[in-house]
């Protein structure tokens, strides 16, 4: 095998270009049009499944409880939460149950909506939830509000509201204070135009405090088209139409939307905003790095056309195997170019290099200036070999991936993989047909790029290889420190664009201690259900646990008598017939006789009365009672909406709760409200809710690992984050185990000396461990995103030190190892790998930006140890003739 390699395939190699330069545009023409033929194949076949659930094994112990859960309750999956933030919670709640009406008219769009404190059966029983002391304190309150509640009951609206104010004052009662203040803040917003609802709940519960914002939870699972790039592009843009509604407005309340769906809907939506103008300032420096390297623009355009057919048949071949690419092996692209023009810039680099030399090259033992054709046939024999080496454990490299749980880059692996040979081919088929049929003009070698060194900086690896191999062995013994302290970022929400409402709103969230998403446990049945939540309750950790049997109310005896008490004092009164709606001109009427009463005094009521406003209050109503009748109106009408427009809504509830009928079993309460705890097979769902401190930070992992050895069942967005990373770092640490081994079993098997073996994969593994230092020193821990960077920076590691090791072996001393084409081919494929990586970071999406920094520093680091470290290896273990040749030269 080695010899076949060493000697045998650069011969066959050799003759192979030789027929394909004499049969250029045949196989010009016939390259072309399999590369039209396999891109409409893959445009036609190829689709795009963005679809994340199934990336994993579904055999995984983590996955079958999640596959598990979405049968049960599919109705929880792929959800978009819906956040309604107001500065009074009777605007939230008002917003949310007129959302939800808004929403379920639109069922293909949304399938399912909650929010339970819209269901009926919760309206009805919502007074006996509270605990006993809290309604008798909601119970004298009422009593105390009585007249309040008979009076705008009845007039709902400012003229109600001025009278009420004045019977109040000529009755000498307490002074109401939170009124005032919100009639106040009414005033004062007048001038702005903005709403400034007043809270009727506030006031009826006794609320001290502003809790801002007050939220309202509305949980939808949309349609998603997965054949579409943004699968629920539809259901948002009907959402983005919602949150524009006026009814919306008219209370200030703020819509926002989180949730799995808006997450990777919002993600995938900004890359492809961005993307674009960065693939193309990337295409823009990739050609400009290889114009200035191959310092033509035929032979550029000639590995690009080259490189275009290649990826063209590897999507073909993608089409007819795996039939779809997802979120991981859709990157098979840009692996595919990093790698693929290392191939193009090898053997173009010894082309120029064979065309360009004032001696030409030795053939049968004369010297003289080689033709297009012998340049095309000896460098398809110096660098064929290295070429063949470099595909097969590239590919065995990323063969090594099939072999995972890991559905995304098992199928990123056979593309890849197999996509190497097809590059290796073309690179040795199209290619120099295209060079024959239009070959590059010679150029001064003094224009090389990158530039030349002296030569005494180019051999000093070789003179003073002790030195480097020592200092490659202390720095071997740091990067393993180093690398040891390198992290995985289990938390999902560090990938993305911290710009994106989804983003924000569910940090937002987890900071206030919002619960946005529980962890779930799906029991047999409901004795089952009981111990679990009984056991999980008892961790601090836990802040509550929730369970069907949470809504058939608890001593339901100890409240009814309260609530019946209040029936008897304010029934009546909530249900009283109400006044006809005052006019425009009633309205006027009873502004002018309020702020007479109010502002001017006269009588010892409307002293009392104006002893309750403020001289700034008085000057606005005043003033707004100047005001010409069509703008008075107007503002008017925005006044009774913030002051009264959310009254009805809370006389009504309260006249549905007292209404509670209280149910005694589960199977009382309402079908709605049964399906999203129970199945149809009697299975019941506990939703734990973790307390906020161990939702941040690192804690969920620690939080993760406890609630899986207390209940192994539990499964959510928590367990999931960590157990898919846990699963990836696994997957990838199999893939690189494997890939290492398939390498060094080929390696001694197809180099002409097995100690090479050894020598390419040093290099290789100090570049690693060093990019695993500098990756903790400088914080770039690996993620979800960038780990798919690590078959790339292999692959490119070990092609560099093929390269050199080859060049090195067949130089046999005659010239400097770092003064040849290899040499500034391996510096020329990391510049332009190295300039894809850098235009990453302009992409405002943290995981593309730690993947663009980790890309940058692995291929600067392989660089370095490919350069300097490797030849002093190989100087250091050559035979000892060829030491003494490396000597005298």
């Amino acid at each position: 095998m080695t010899r076949w390699v060493s000697r045998q395939l650069p011969e066959l190699l050799s003759s192979w270009v030789g027929l394909v330069e004499r049969r250029r545009w045949a196989v010009i023409g016939l390259s072309l049009l399999a590369g039209a033929g396999a891109t409409y194949y893959a445009a036609s076949h190829l689709r795009l499944d963005m679809d994340t659930r199934d990336m994993m094994s579904a055999e995984l112990p983590w996955r079958r409880l999640d596959i598990d859960y979405s049968n049960a309750f599919p109705q929880y999956q792929d959800n978009i939460l819906i956040v309604l933030e107001a500065a009074a919670p009777d605007a939230a709640l008002d917003a949310a149950r007129l959302l939800t009406v808004r929403l379920r008219q639109h069922p293909k769009l949304f399938p399912f909506v909650s929010h339970p404190p819209s269901l009926p059966y919760l309206r009805r029983q919502a007074l006996l939830f509270l605990e006993p002391e809290d309604l008798q304190t909601l119970a004298d309150r009422l009593a105390e509000a009585q007249p309040l509640l008979a009076r705008l009951g009845a007039d709902p609206s400012l003229r109600g509201l001025w009278a009420l104010l004045q019977e109040a004052a000529a009755t000498g009662v307490s002074r109401p204070t939170p009124l005032l203040a919100g009639i106040d803040r009414a005033l004062r917003e007048l001038d702005t135009g903005g709403p400034a609802p007043f809270s009727w709940q506030r006031l009826l519960a006794g609320e001290e405090t502003d809790k801002l914002p007050y939220r309202e939870f509305v949980l939808t699972r949309p349609h998603l088209d997965f054949g579409r790039t943004l699968p629920a592009s539809d259901s948002v843009a009907l959402l983005e139409e919602l949150a524009r509604d006026p009814a919306l407005k008219r209370w200030g309340v703020r819509m926002r939307l989180t949730g799995d769906v808006m997450l990777a809907h919002e993600q995938v939506a900004g890359l492809a905003r961005e993307m674009g103008p960065v693939l193309l300032l990337t295409l823009t420096l990739v050609v400009l790095v290889l114009i200035l390297g191959l310092r033509s623009g035929r032979l550029v355009a000639h590995v690009a056309v080259t490189l275009i057919c290649s990826l063209a048949l590897t999507s073909c071949l993608a089409a007819a195997t795996v039939e779809s690419l997802n979120a991981i092996s859709v990157t098979f692209a840009v692996l595919y170019l990093g790698l693929g023009v290392d191939f193009g810039i090898h053997y173009c680099l010894r082309c120029r290099e064979l065309l360009d030399e004032p001696g030409g090259s030795a053939r049968n033992g004369m010297r003289h200036p080689p033709g297009v054709a012998e340049a095309l046939c000896t460098a398809a024999g110096d660098t064929g070999g290295a070429l063949f080496l470099c595909a097969l454990t590239t590919a065995a490299g990323f063969y090594a991936f099939t072999f995972t749980d890991y559905r995304g880059i098992v199928e990123l692996g056979w593309i890849a993989g197999s996509g190497m040979f097809v590059c290796l081919a073309m690179t040795l088929t199209l290619l120099p047909a295209l060079i024959a049929a239009f070959p590059p003009a010679p150029v001064p070698a003094s224009t090389a790029f990158p530039p030349r060194l002296p030569t005494w900086l180019l051999t000093l690896p070789e003179r003073r290889a002790r030195w480097f191999c020592g200092a490659g062995l202390v720095l071997g013994a740091i990067a393993l420190a180093g690398c040891l302290q390198w992290r995985f970022d289990y938390d999902l929400l560090n990938l993305q664009d911290s710009r994106d409402e989804s983003v924000q709103v569910l940090r937002e969230l987890l900071h206030a201690g919002e619960p946005a998403w529980p962890l779930v446990v799906v029991t047999e049945n409901a004795e089952d259900a009981r111990t679990v939540q009984r056991r999980l309750e008892a961790l601090p950790e836990i802040e509550r646990v929730a369970s069907v049997e949470d809504f058939v109310p608890a001593d339901a005896d100890a409240r009814l008598p309260i609530i019946e008490a209040i029936d008897l004092l304010a029934g009546g009164v909530l249900a009283a017939k109400r006044r006809p709606p005052p006019s425009k001109q009633e309205q006027r009427q009873a502004l002018a006789t309020f702020v007479r009463a109010a502002c001017q005094g006269g009588t010892s009521a409307s002293a009392a009365l104006s002893e309750w406003f403020s001289a700034s209050s008085c000057e606005r109503l005043q003033r707004l009672g100047a005001l010409p009748e069509a703008e008075r109106d107007r503002h008017l009408a925005t006044l009774q909406e913030s002051l009264l427009g959310l009254l009805p809504g809370r006389i009504e509830a309260l006249r549905e709760a007292l209404l509670a009928a209280p149910p005694t079993a589960i199977e009382e309460l309402p079908p709605a409200l049964r399906s999203l705890w129970i199945t149809a097979d009697g299975r019941r769902l506990v939703h734990v809710y973790p307390a906020a401190d161990s939702r941040r930070g690192s804690a969920p992992h620690a939080l993760v690992e406890k609630l899986q050895a207390l209940e192994p069942r539990i499964v959510g967005f928590p367990v999931i984050s960590v157990e898919a990373g846990n699963s990836v770092q696994y997957a990838f640490g199999q893939a690189l185990f494997l890939a290492v081994l398939a390498i060094a079993i080929l390696l001694p098997l197809l180099l002409e000396r097995r100690r090479d073996a050894l020598l390419v994969l040093l290099p290789l593994g100090l570049a690693a461990g060093l990019t695993g230092t500098a990756g903790a020193l400088l914080d770039v821990p690996l993620n979800f995103t960038n780990v798919i960077a690590l078959p790339l920076l292999f692959g490119i590691g070990i092609d560099n030190a093929i390269h050199v090791t080859h060049r090195f072996r067949r130089l046999g001393g005659r010239q400097p190892l770092l003064g040849t084409c290899a040499a500034r081919g391996v510096q020329l494929s990391a510049l332009t790998t190295a300039a894809s990586a850098g235009t990453l970071l302009l992409v405002n999406h943290a995981g593309v930006v730690s993947l663009g920094k980790l890309l940058a520093m692995g291929i600067l680091l392989s660089l370095f140890c490919t350069l300097t470290v490797l030849p002093g290896l190989l100087r250091v273990f050559a035979p000892p003739r060829e030491r003494s040749a490396r000597a005298d030269g």
